[in-house]
């Protein structure tokens, strides 16, 4: 595919559309997958869901913001845009996604917004250089596999809020990951029953 650009505000596909006039709300599943040289993106305040690996597999894809409108993703919907180094998410994100940013092995850092309350299975799962993980007071659970293999992941802070943290969730990261929590709280029985060293706040 030849699609370097998209402005989902005024181009998409190499003709100029205004979306906005359109009044578009969802981009449908797999719309823009595997375009492969895909390096710019703009998402434009109006749209409250991304459909299923929307953006998959868009290798050249750098940097991402999510305007404050969005709400929900799909499944994996950003999956294996390996090049992918920074995200601004929607202040009005609920939940990341399964698989969401599975395999995204540049990003760096991750700044998870107020109203999430679950984090999905594998959805940061193999993102090699991700060091930095910031997660929100009222986030619920953490699915399987949400952090597996997040191999340089040194430290993680998990709020009192968290009820629920499933297999696997920070399995294969740094062989000194250490989890933050208070005592008694779901972080400090993950550590413990996965050998995980733990930090009490």
């Amino acid at each position: 595919m030849l699609l370097q650009r998209v402005n989902l505000g005024s181009n998409i596909s190499g003709q100029c559309v205004n979306l906005g006039t359109f009044g578009i709300k969802k981009i449908g599943d797999t719309a823009f997958r595997s375009c492969a040289k895909l390096s710019t993106l703009t998402i434009p305040e109006g749209v409250t869901a991304i459909g299923e690996e929307c953006f998959a597999y868009c290798e050249r894809l750098t940097n991402l913001e999510l305007p404050d409108t969005l709400k929900t993703m799909g499944d994996k919907a950003f999956n294996s845009c390996s090049r992918l180094k920074r995200v601004k998410f929607s202040e009005n994100l609920t939940a990341v996604s399964n698989g969401a940013f599975e395999g995204c092995s540049n990003l760096q850092s991750v700044n998870l917004p107020g109203k999430v309350t679950r984090v999905g299975d594998m959805a940061f799962a193999s993102c090699e250089r991700l060091g930095m993980v910031s997660l929100p007071q009222n986030l619920k659970s953490i699915g399987q596999g949400a952090f597996w293999s997040c191999s340089i992941l040194q430290n993680i802070r998990i709020p009192d809020s968290v009820t629920q943290i499933d297999d696997a969730a920070f399995i294969n990261c740094h062989e000194k990951l250490t989890m933050i929590g208070s005592k008694g709280s779901a972080a400090e029985k993950y550590a413990s029953a996965n050998k995980l060293r733990f930090r009490s706040m």
